[in-house]
Formats: C-alpha cells, sequence, structure tokens
C-alpha cells in the first residue's frame, strides 16, 4: 500500500528528497523480502513490480498487487513502517498552519542580522501552497531571519516555497543554513527585482557574495529554493533548476536552518523542509 501510494504521488507531483528516499527505499526492501520469502532471484521479483506500475498509479488497487498475498502483508506492512519512521525523522516539513495567526511561530527565533525592526508573523494567506497559513515577513531592517531552534544539520537539504510580494529596495526570499547565530551563517536567496539567484556568507554579521546566476524570478508567484549542502560542497536548486554549485568551508559544524529577506522585502514563505543526509 505504501508503495502504490508513493507511486500515485509521484505520478501527480515531483517527489521531495524525503519522499524519493522513501519510496526507493520501501520499493527495495519490499523486493528483498519478497525474494527471500518466494526464494527467487530479486530481479524476478522487480520485474514484477515494474509490471503492476506500468500503468497510471491511480488505477492500480491494493487487489491488483498479487505480490502481497496474505504472508506477506503482515512483513510488508512492518518494513514500510519503519523505512517511513526513517524517513520522517530525518525529513520534516513546516507548514505553519498550527500556528496562531498574527505572531512570530512558536520555536522559531524571528530576528535580523544588522540594524532595523525586521517583522515575522504567521498570516493567512489564500495563495499559500498549503493553505491556509504562511510566514510573512514585513518589516525592514538590514537582513531579516528567522530560524528553526530545535534543528541542527550539519549536512543535508533546506528548502522552502516563497512568494516575493512588495519592496524598493529589494524583493528577496532566501534560506539559511549551517546557522550559529543571527550574525553567522550561510545563504542562498533569489531577488525578484534582480532576476537572479546568488549564494552568500554571513560572519559577524557581514555579508559576502561567492557566486551568482541570472534566472527570472517573478513578483507576486510562488517559487521554490533549495539547498542541499555536504561536507564543503553546495548545490543550490531554483524552481526545479539547478542555479549554483560552490564550495566553501567557512562553517564545517553541524547549525540551524532558517528564511531569510533583505531590506523592504515584502516576502511569504511556506511549506519549510528541512533534513539530514
Amino acid at each position: 500500500k505504501v508503495l502504490r501510494d508513493m507511486y500515485r504521488l509521484k505520478f501527480d507531483k515531483d517527489l521531495s528528497f524525503g519522499e524519493r528516499r522513501l519510496l526507493d527505499q520501501a520499493r527495495s526492501l519490499l523486493i528483498q523480502e519478497l525474494a527471500l520469502a518466494k526464494k527467487v532471484a530479486p530481479a524476478s521479483i522487480e520485474g514484477e513490480i515494474q509490471q503492476i506500475f506500468r500503468f497510471a498509479p491511480h488505477h492500480i488497487t491494493i487487489d491488483s498487487i498479487h505480490l502481497m498475498e496474505a504472508p506477506m502483508k503482515t512483513l510488508a506492512t512492518i518494513v514500510f513502517m519503519s523505512v517511513a519512521l526513517a524517513v520522517a525523522a530525518e525529513a520534516q516539513t513546516v507548514n505553519f498552519d498550527n500556528a496562531a495567526a498574527g505572531t512570530a511561530p512558536t520555536g522559531w527565533t524571528a530576528t535580523k542580522t544588522g540594524s532595523g525592526d525586521a517583522k515575522w508573523t504567521v498570516e493567512k494567506d489564500d495563495t499559500a501552497p498549503s493553505k491556509p497559513n504562511v510566514l510573512k515577513q514585513s518589516g525592514v531592517a538590514t537582513y531579516p531571519v528567522c530560524f528553526k531552534n530545535d534543528t541542527s544539520l550539519k549536512d543535508g537539504f533546506v528548502e522552502v516555497k516563497f512568494k516575493p510580494i512588495s519592496g524598493k529596495e529589494d524583493q528577496a526570499g532566501g534560506v539559511a543554513w549551517r546557522l550559529k547565530d543571527a550574525d553567522n551563517y550561510y545563504i542562498a536567496r533569489a531577488n525578484a527585482l534582480e532576476d537572479n539567484v546568488t549564494i552568500y556568507d554571513t560572519v559577524n554579521g557581514r555579508r559576502t557574495e561567492r557566486k551568482r546566476t541570472n534566472m527570472k524570478v517573478a513578483t507576486n508567484q510562488w517559487h521554490t529554493l533549495r539547498v542541499d549542502f555536504q561536507g564543503s560542497h553546495f548545490t543550490v536548486t531554483f524552481d526545479g533548476k539547478k542555479a549554483i554549485e560552490w564550495d566553501d568551508q567557512t562553517f564545517k559544524d553541524a547549525g540551524k536552518v532558517g528564511v531569510w529577506t533583505k531590506a523592504d522585502s515584502v516576502t511569504l514563505f511556506d511549506d519549510f523542509n528541512y533534513g539530514a543526509k
């Protein structure tokens, strides 16, 4: 059932990192266990599974999955639950829908780098990718930043959907990782006024540009920004397209993850995803 549901999800949309990993692990474990139980080569089981899922996954019913005969149902359930729990522990999603509107989300530090008055609040928004709420930055500060307090990632990913609304000086949305505090972190951001994606390090409150790529960033549209970080290597993806690859060793240790804007950017954030690798 889990494998079927993941194939259905894959048919409907691009899977997230955690979802792809769940699908791959579920398929691999099922093949191994069924091959062992039936005393056949794993390749023959893999062929049967591919045959089952060769059509649109929404047309597949539990009854059509002949591999899951009675003795295997309990085993498969245990295997899938173990995989799902392991992936869930590594990949987390925050959509702010259970947070109180009008205030900063509980468990986050809503602050800034530099001077000014950042304003981070949870707000209802009818355009939210996952309704009803979003995280909104509507203040004016050097670099507003909001990070999740209970995170600590050395190698992993951070991803967010964001919508730049307005701003005369800037219309930016970004993600921060390996954050030590409000003055020390890596940042990747997309800017709708400049139509580019840029990666920086911020050391002792001073932001330094390291690499940029010109890409169209539309105002009043939702975009997806993601960074995968492994050791000293970082990959920035914007709306599903690779934007930047960069290597650096300024921050080597695990740190928090969060979201970021600049100056007078009014920006909405939703579906904040992160996980370890």
